[in-house]
């Protein structure tokens, strides 16, 4: 069982089970008790669900390997959990996603709401990088603002030229993950068309809407290899943060 399991676990153990902890919500993602199941109360009521924990304690993984220390430690099954770095953990996640909510009301560009909003999501997830497509006039999907795609090995012909298969995505209506070196297809001919994902790295796609209307994408990409829960939670996140987007581009017209 690894450390992370063991966290998550020995949390879970204390999860909420009173009728109030069933009427709370994530403060995370904004989920409530019967969408994300049991969650863990800490101080002031800030709670927490599984998949948001996962999240967090992967992140820091992350970062610790980027810095090249060791991190987890090896933890028999009695070592007591880390409560300091699970709540500072928990604070960090759930100040970037306040940054979020409040940047959706704020009257500043597209351009600036989502470099900022961008940079938040990627920095939640640990991710690599990411970007945010919008549909141009012609209805075509254009990047909007990029984050370190250089990184995942992507210039930036190489970048737009995915426009096309992503934009099958859109149309699909549907958030969706794409493991690494998937194709995308095109039905009518049925042949590979532009590659969807030729990268080393899981590709986290969700849409952006205002209002009923598909007006662009979020892509993020993630480390590819995690457990199949984690990188759900991962689309969830994800997902949630577009849906908190849908405030300001109903108010700015998107």
């Amino acid at each position: 069982m690894t450390f992370l399991r063991k966290i998550i676990e020995k949390l879970f153990k204390r999860s909420s089970a009173s009728s109030e902890g069933k009427s709370a919500y994530c403060s995370f993602c904004r989920k409530s008790y019967s969408e994300a199941g049991p969650l863990v109360e800490g101080p002031d009521r800030v709670f927490i669900c599984y998949g948001c924990l996962q999240i967090g304690l992967k992140m820091l993984q992350q970062e610790s390997e980027r810095r090249g220390k060791i991190w987890p430690p090896e933890l028999d099954a009695d070592s007591n959990v880390d409560k300091p770095l699970v709540e500072t953990t928990r604070q960090q996640i759930k100040s970037m996603v306040d940054e979020i909510h409040q940047l959706s009301t704020a009257n500043i560009s597209p351009k600036t709401f989502y470099t900022e909003f961008l940079a938040r999501v990627v920095a939640c997830l640990a991710a690599i990088g990411g970007v945010v497509w919008l549909k141009s006039e012609d209805g075509a999907l254009a990047p909007l603002t990029i984050q370190d795609v250089d990184k995942v090995g992507l210039d930036r012909t190489q970048l737009t030229n995915r426009g096309p298969a992503l934009a099958k995505v859109l149309a699909g209506g549907e958030n969706r993950m794409i493991p690494p070196d998937s194709p995308g297809i095109d039905e009518s001919i049925g042949k590979k068309d532009t590659e969807l994902n030729s990268t080393d790295y899981l590709l986290i796609l969700a849409l952006l809407r205002a209002g009923s209307r598909q007006i662009g994408l979020l892509e993020i990409f993630q480390r590819a290899g995690g457990r199949a829960a984690l990188d759900r939670g991962y689309l969830r996140f994800v997902s949630q943060m577009c849906k908190t987007a849908e405030k300001f581009n109903a108010a700015r017209g998107l």
